[in-house]
């Protein structure tokens, strides 16, 4: 994996996933958040990889409802990989 792995969750969990990161020492970790929205409306891949640090290797989106239509895993030409954990 190239470039920095880029966690992406709401908003309301920003602070935890910013202190989970900072505690382990994971300088090559960025976090970036969505507006708690809660699904209305949901989230879709495009959203997600615009808020993804630019050159990001791999994405990971981190929530509950808002991810709920998304599929487990989005690979694009150029993009990095994306995946959820919902």
């Amino acid at each position: 994996m190239t470039g920095r792995l880029c966690l992406v969750c709401c908003s309301a969990f920003r602070r935890e996933v910013e202190t989970a990161v900072a505690a382990e020492g994971w300088s090559d970790v960025a976090v970036a958040s969505f507006a708690s929205q809660c699904g209305r409306p949901p989230m879709t891949w495009a959203d997600i990889r615009a808020l993804a640090e630019p050159g990001a290797g791999e994405v990971i989106a981190i929530g509950r409802a808002c991810l709920a239509g998304l599929p487990p895993h989005a690979d694009g030409e150029g993009a990095p990989a994306c995946r959820t954990f919902v």
